[in-house]
């Protein structure tokens, strides 16, 4: 809903131990869980992107914050005693 939000976020600007709104999506549950599909909150992002000329790029925007959760989830997978 906040599309310059969306535009503007960068990971590596936010704060990692803060649970603010403007350090983190607060999505993490969401997706490990299956609420939130990962390819759906792709493409809505996308949708915001298209609209404005302007945002930020991977790996700090929220594409680059779902590439990299969506490797290490595909590491852990294909990885022997990952954990």
């Amino acid at each position: 809903q906040d599309e310059a939000r969306v535009c503007s976020f960068a990971k590596p600007d936010g704060d990692p131990s803060t649970l603010t709104p403007d350090c983190t999506t607060g999505l993490s549950p969401y997706l490990k869980f299956g609420c939130l599909s990962p390819r759906t909150f792709f493409w809505a992002v996308e949708e915001v992107y298209q609209r404005h000329a302007t945002h930020t790029t991977p790996p700090q925007s929220l594409h680059g914050q779902l590439y990299f959760r969506e490797w290490f989830y595909l590491l852990s997978a294909v990885t022997p005693n990952w954990d």
